[in-house]
C-alpha cells in the first residue's frame, strides 16, 4: 500500500463520518473511482477487523460512509468511547426506535430519553451525553426529535438490519419497497405501509395517485419519521 494512501485511510479514521462528496475530495489524489477506493481498501482493513461502510440516510437520502468495526456478534455493544452510563441510554433509544417499543408513533424526543435516563446520572449530566452523541454523529436531533446520525447509521443499521431480516414480526419496520430496514419515510394513510422516500420516488413517477403496494388503496401517502 502506498504512503498517499495509507495517509488517506488515517485521515478517514479520524472522522466520524464523511458525505459522498468529502469522500470524494480525500480520495482525489490517488486518481481513483469511489468505488474502487472503497474496494482496495476494504482488502487492506479486513484483517485487523474494520470496514468502510457505506449506507444511505432514510432522513435526508444521503450517502454516508466511515471506517466501522465488524460486527460478528449481532448483539455486541461496543463503547462508543463515552461513559457506561450514556452508552446505556443510547441503546435505550436504539430500542426504542428499532424495536418497535415507541407504539404510539410519536416521535423521540429528548424529553422522553432524558425521562428514562439511568437514575445514577443528572437530568444535565444526561443532557450533555445527547449533545455528545450528537457531536461524534450517533444521533441528529431536529425540534427536539431524536433520530438516529450518520455514525450510528453506519455502525448499527447493518446490526438492525440483519436482526429484522431475521425476526418473524419484522415486516413492520420494512419499507414495502425494497424490504430493507425502514427508519423514515412515507406510510399509507389507510393501513401500516411504509415506504422510503427514494423508493417511493421511483414508486410513483410517472403515476398521478400510485396505489398503496398493501391495501391497494389510492389515499395520500403521508411524510413519516421525516
Amino acid at each position: 500500500m502506498s504512503n498517499l494512501r495509507q495517509t488517506i485511510i488515517q485521515t478517514i479514521m479520524t472522522k466520524p463520518y464523511l458525505t459522498g462528496p468529502q469522500l470524494e475530495q480525500i480520495i482525489a489524489p490517488l486518481n481513483t473511482t469511489k468505488d474502487q477506493f472503497i474496494s482496495q481498501t476494504n482488502k487492506t482493513l479486513d484483517p485487523i477487523g474494520l470496514i468502510l461502510r457505506a449506507c444511505t440516510s432514510d432522513y435526508d437520502d444521503q450517502e454516508y460512509f466511515g471506517i466501522c468495526q465488524i460486527y460478528e456478534d449481532p448483539n455486541g455493544k461496543e463503547g462508543l468511547g463515552i461513559r457506561a452510563e450514556i452508552v446505556q441510554l443510547y441503546y435505550k433509544f436504539l430500542e426504542l426506535l428499532i424495536n418497535g417499543q415507541n407504539n404510539d408513533d410519536a416521535p423521540i424526543t429528548v424529553g422522553k430519553l432524558l425521562d428514562i435516563a439511568p437514575d445514577n446520572i443528572t437530568q444535565s449530566v444526561a443532557q450533555d451525553g445527547l449533545n455528545q452523541l450528537k457531536s461524534l454523529g450517533y444521533i441528529d436531533i431536529v425540534n427536539d426529535n431524536v433520530r438516529m446520525g450518520p455514525r450510528g447509521l453506519l455502525e448499527f443499521l447493518p446490526k438492525f438490519s440483519q436482526k429484522s431480516l431475521e425476526s418473524e414480526e419484522s415486516n413492520s419496520r420494512k419499507c414495502q419497497i425494497c424490504f430493507d430496514i425502514f427508519l423514515a419515510g412515507f406510510k399509507c394513510s389507510r393501513c401500516s405501509c411504509i415506504i422510503h422516500k427514494r423508493c417511493f420516488e421511483r414508486y410513483s413517477r410517472d403515476r398521478e395517485n400510485p396505489p398503496c403496494p398493501q391495501c391497494g388503496c389510492t389515499e395520500p401517502f403521508i411524510p413519516y419519521g421525516i
